[in-house]
């Protein structure tokens, strides 16, 4: 009897205990519970969250928990749930499925770094290493995957030591006469290592992001050149005493370009892609002076000391008058369509006015005709970018003007075959014929933009951003631009031009 007794109140006993006491020793220290507290469910939330039912046995009470887990404190409480058939639900099936691994990438890289797409030099600090999650949040936050300011270092120890080692080892010792190829090569070896030297004392303590690099090798480059074009173009034909004074003025302009090209850095720190414009500009036009005293002579070879002088010259002057305009050129989304169609189309005026002077000259064969109208075109093309750097033409006052232009052309050539008796020299039929026709066609291009002086759009807020994507582009060398091919990153080469994109 008393056997009996003392079962029955063991078996009482143990049902009054908590169905979980295995959920609940796994969730010690997560959630607090009293002796009362019974876990009836479990509801998972996320992979690390859990809600837990809890009813009050003494008062029927029930209230929510909610814990986040380790994953492995939240397989041990799943594992707990199962053993003693506690209820558990999921809220959001989803949450708790990982992403499947994409084809190209197994899962077992999943966190390998991306390779950017192409080679550029965007720096950013580098996060502590305590913060492993600030790099790529960088990197996520721009878009792309950018090299480290060491490397934008490194980048610039390699070309600034070149560049140094021709203009100390190799420019300096030409201009005192040391020819014998033994002695440049040794001095070549030798100032190597110490442009190394220097330029790591000089840039140590410094910050190098991409503006600071793209400004050094934009700035060093321009100033080597000229000083060693300028000299020669000037030296009267004797090219050994241009040189040797070329060489004596790099030297010491030498160091002002890497100073001058960190302070570019500085003043284009927000907008780097800026400089990627000067650099066109300057590189475009210095193109333009080089190639074109070649088009100025009939018999270019029998003036070739001239050619070359001039060629010279011409790039070094305009390569800083590219530079200049590329600080007015302007791009983005917000430009009016008016003012870029605008400056082409003044471009194409000063190409007629270039054909004009060629007329006045005299000239006989096709060169100087092609010359003048390069020059003047892009002279056309500069004047242009300053006359529409504040406006704001809608694309119809553009068009209209460039009709009109075509249409005082064509009254240009009415007029001269009224008025063109046949009886004068060829000459002056040349510059007859040229004078009515292109002079019509000016006429008639500024009459129509001043009958339209109306057809304006408001003005945009941002009109002079410079690093958003312009629809037009001015492409003076073929450059190579990125593009998608069969899904797969490459690049193609742009042709010289003008270009619009839709």
């Amino acid at each position: 009897m008393q056997l009996k007794v003392l079962f029955t109140a063991f078996v009482c006993f143990a049902s009054s205990v908590p169905a979980s006491d295995g959920v609940r020793t796994a969730l010690k220290g997560t959630v607090s519970l009293s002796s009362s507290d019974s876990v009836t469910s479990l509801t998972r939330i996320s992979s690390t969250r859990l809600g837990i039912d809890v009813v009050d046995r003494d008062d029927g009470k029930s209230r929510t928990e909610s814990a986040d887990l380790s994953p492995d404190a939240m397989q041990n409480v799943l594992e707990a749930a199962a053993i003693e058939g506690l209820p558990v639900s999921v809220s959001d099936p989803e949450a708790l499925t990982p992403p499947p691994p994409k084809p190209s990438q197994p899962a077992t890289h999943a966190s390998a770094e991306k390779k950017p797409a192409s080679r550029t030099y965007r720096s950013y600090k580098a996060a502590p290493p305590s913060e492993p999650s600030a790099s790529s949040s960088s990197s996520v936050s721009t878009g792309s995957d950018f090299p480290d300011a060491h490397k934008n270092k490194m980048t610039y120890f390699e070309y600034q030591t070149a560049l140094s080692t021709y203009v100390y080892g190799l420019a300096l010792p030409l201009a005192f006469g040391v020819t014998s190829p033994r002695y440049l090569i040794a001095s070549t070896l030798i100032s190597a290592p110490i442009a190394f030297g220097v330029h790591l004392y000089y840039s140590n303590n410094m910050e190098f992001d991409e503006a600071h690099l793209k400004g050094t090798t934009y700035a060093s480059a321009v100033t080597v050149y000229a000083a060693t074009a300028l000299p020669l173009a000037l030296s009267g034909g004797d090219f050994s005493t241009g040189y040797k004074v070329a060489s004596l003025l790099t030297a010491a302009v030498y160091p002002l370009g890497v100073w001058y090209g960190y302070k570019l850095g500085d003043q284009f720190k927000s907008n780097p892609d800026q400089l990627d414009t000067k650099f066109k500009f300057a590189l475009g036009y210095a193109f333009l002076g080089f190639v074109t005293p070649t088009l100025y002579y009939e018999n270019a070879g029998n003036h070739s000391d001239d050619v070359l002088r001039l060629a010279l010259g011409q790039s070094a002057v305009m390569a800083g008058v590219g530079s200049i305009v590329a600080d007015h050129y302007r791009s983005g989304p917000n430009v009016p369509a008016g003012a870029q169609a605008g400056v082409f189309t003044q471009a194409a005026l000063g190409g007629l006015a270039g054909i004009e002077v060629a007329a006045l000259c005299n000239a006989s064969a096709a060169r100087p005709w092609i010359g003048a109208a390069v020059l003047g075109t892009s002279l056309g093309f500069t004047g242009g970018v300053f006359f529409f750097e504040k406006s704001n033409d809608n694309f119809d006052r553009a068009l209209y003007s460039g009709v009109g232009a075509a249409g005082g052309a064509m009254v240009g050539t009415g007029l001269e075959l009224l008025f063109n008796d046949g009886s004068g020299s060829a000459y002056s039929q040349k510059v007859a014929w040229s004078s009515f026709v292109i002079g019509g066609a000016w006429l008639g291009y500024w009459g129509v933009y001043e009958l339209t002086s109306k057809m304006v759009e408001e003005p945009h807020a941002g009109i002079h951003s410079k690093s958003a994507p312009s629809k037009w582009a001015f492409n003076p060398l073929p450059v190579l631009e990125p593009v998608v091919s069969y899904g797969d990153l490459a690049t193609r080469w742009v042709i010289p031009g003008f270009s619009r994109h839709f």
